[in-house]
């Protein structure tokens, strides 16, 4: 289960929220929900973490989130959609601070170690994915995320990484 959340600025103001609302607060463009796995490989729906809810079963049968990872997130999202439904729930449930620092503008920051790092994880969520799927259409929709992390990765001057991804897309291509 996850809802929206209301980003706030370090001063407590209101900066955005996570889904766009309309006037009477609910989401305009509806997360995904019930069988959320080709829309979590593809980036056409995100999950809000700090406003999910998971139950203990879940994780215990996952093994839990993958502390290897710069960012551990999106991982356990794949992982648990391969399997699981999710539900959205159309409220703001939390407020969420958004600092500079944070973990979300550090994706496109140029020759950065943190940026490196969250960016190379990114890459192993991507390989361990693939692992996953099963169909084409599954493929074509992982495919999707790897350009656009193929994308960061370029524009981060993380060219190692840009030309670590041309195997895995050839994979996905070609399997």
């Amino acid at each position: 289960m996850y809802g929206n959340a209301e980003v706030i600025s370090e001063n407590n103001t209101h900066i955005r929220y996570y889904y766009e609302l309309d006037e009477d607060k609910k989401t305009l463009i509806k997360p995904a929900t019930g069988d959320i796995y080709l829309a979590m490989l593809s980036q056409s729906s995100m999950i809000c973490s700090v406003s999910s809810m998971v139950k203990r079963e879940v994780l215990d049968e996952l093994n839990g989130y993958d502390e290897n990872l710069a960012y551990e997130d999106l991982d356990l999202w794949i992982r648990a959609s391969r399997t699981y439904n999710f539900e959205f729930i159309d409220a703001v449930l939390i407020q969420k601070r958004e600092l500079e620092n944070s973990l979300g503008n550090q994706f496109f920051k140029k020759f950065n170690s943190r940026t490196k790092k969250i960016n190379y994880s990114s890459y192993l969520v991507i390989r361990k994915a693939i692992s996953l799927n099963k169909t084409k259409e599954e493929n074509k929709a992982l495919l999707k995320r790897l350009h656009y992390e193929m994308i960061k990765a370029y524009k981060t001057n993380d060219i190692l990484l840009f030309f670590k991804y041309i195997p895995l897309e050839l994979k996905l291509r070609f399997s």
